[in-house]
């Protein structure tokens, strides 16, 4: 049996729904558009995605509801919600990356952490109308050391229907009270997920010189609510693709992003004590 797990902790009724707003998210220097930028609506699971032209059509909660937009590479902005069409700028982030030697590599050396055996996994992330981010925590270890570069990270999927599923992969270090801290590609993954059930995504990831941080990694998946994600599941709306997770016994180092905010959460039901659902996730690290 297949499970799907779709976030549970924000509740929003019918009734608290007022109506639509429609805008446009652009980058403040240059007047382009900013494509799968996310739009939430503040502590709330309601929200949209921006189209290639930057466009985004959401749901609002009450009245002058705040909004919560964010994209890789720019300063998240909080915008009221007082018309019904809105210009969104946002401006670009200016926080400073780790500094990353550019050297010859010998790619001699590996080490994959994380590993999972997809033909044990029967249960899923899902995404139910809003985008949200879930993550998996990788602590850093002193052997990493030998393979500091980040070469390869290997999802479970479930994309069943269409040829064109794509999310953002964002890869994040943690700041010293552990919280998600800076996306160290500074732009955004994105990433086509492969086509089928049950399936492997590998990405690639030696093109970004990227170097495991020393206060640890956050893996993190974005679902983009666009139409070509679009699938019905059991006569219910979902954006595709699930992602696959596993069970594990332990302290809590996972967060999730709904609602404009990021929040600690085991994903599992209230009074579960001791268990979190993992992001079924590995990576694949080298010299």
């Amino acid at each position: 049996m297949k499970y799907l797990v779709i976030v549970f902790c924000l509740v929003l009724s019918v009734a608290d729904l007022s109506g639509q707003v429609r805008g446009k998210v652009t980058d403040r220097s240059t007047g382009l558009p900013i494509p799968f930028a996310n739009v939430f609506v503040a502590d709330k699971p309601v929200g949209a995605t921006t189209d290639g032209n930057g466009n985004f059509d959401v749901v609002l909660g009450p009245v002058d509801s705040i909004l919560v937009v964010s994209a890789i590479g720019y300063e998240s902005q909080k915008y009221r919600s007082g018309t019904e069409s809105l210009s969104i700028m946002l401006t670009p982030a200016t926080y400073e990356l780790p500094v990353v030697t550019v050297r010859p590599s010998k790619h001699k050396s590996q080490l994959v952490i994380g590993q999972y055996n997809k033909n044990k996994i029967h249960s899923y992330f899902a995404c139910g109308g809003f985008p949200w981010i879930v993550t998996r925590y990788f602590a850093y270890r002193p052997e990493y050391g030998k393979t500091p570069l980040i070469k390869q990270l290997k999802l479970l999927t479930s994309a069943s229907s269409g040829d064109s599923v794509i999310f953002n992969l964002r890869l994040l270090s943690v700041n010293p009270d552990g919280t998600p801290g800076t996306d160290i590609a500074g732009r955004n993954i994105i990433v086509k997920a492969e086509k089928g059930v049950n399936k492997n995504t590998t990405v690639d990831l030696t093109g970004y010189n990227l170097t495991f941080p020393e206060t640890g990694l956050i893996v993190a998946v974005e679902w983009l609510v666009i139409d070509q994600n679009k699938a019905n599941w059991k006569y219910q709306l979902t954006y595709l693709p699930q992602f696959g997770y596993q069970v594990r016994e332990g302290k809590d180092n996972n967060w999730i992003y709904v609602g404009g905010r990021w929040t600690r959460s085991t994903l599992t039901s209230p009074g579960v004590k001791n268990q979190n659902k993992e992001l079924a996730a590995e990576l694949t690290l080298t010299d």
